[in-house]
Formats: structure tokens, C-alpha cells, sequence
């Protein structure tokens, strides 16, 4: 089976100045937060607190226990 979409070319959508900067810019507008994190994959949290962190968050990590 084969399917045709006629579709047309755009353009690629314009950028902001925030965009242009990445996370950073993001994160400049953005207050601090306090974050629990609850996360029972070690790898997981290791990337989410990093990203948090670097974002100006403070972050408390809670894995289930039982």
C-alpha cells in the first residue's frame, strides 16, 4: 500500500531571542523553585537533579523504600 500527501514547503518557524540562547535564557526568567524529585531509577535522578540544579532549582531526592 502506498500513500501520497501532497503537502507544501514551509519555512522554518523564526526564533525568539530567548530561544537563541537555549536553557539558559529559559532559566533567567524562571524563579527558583524548591523540587522533590522522587525517583526509584538512580540514573534518572542523577539527570533530572543536574538539570534542575543547573536551572537555579533546589532539589530534594526521594527514592521508595520498602
Amino acid at each position: 500500500m502506498t500513500v501520497e500527501l501532497p503537502l507544501a514547503e514551509s519555512a522554518a518557524p523564526a526564533r525568539d531571542a530567548d530561544e537563541a540562547g537555549g536553557a539558559e535564557a529559559k532559566a533567567a526568567h524562571v524563579r527558583p523553585l524548591r523540587v522533590l524529585l522522587v525517583e526509584d531509577n538512580d540514573y534518572n535522578v542523577d539527570v533530572a537533579k543536574e538539570m534542575l540544579e543547573y536551572m537555579g532549582h533546589g532539589v530534594t531526592v526521594s527514592t521508595r523504600s520498602e
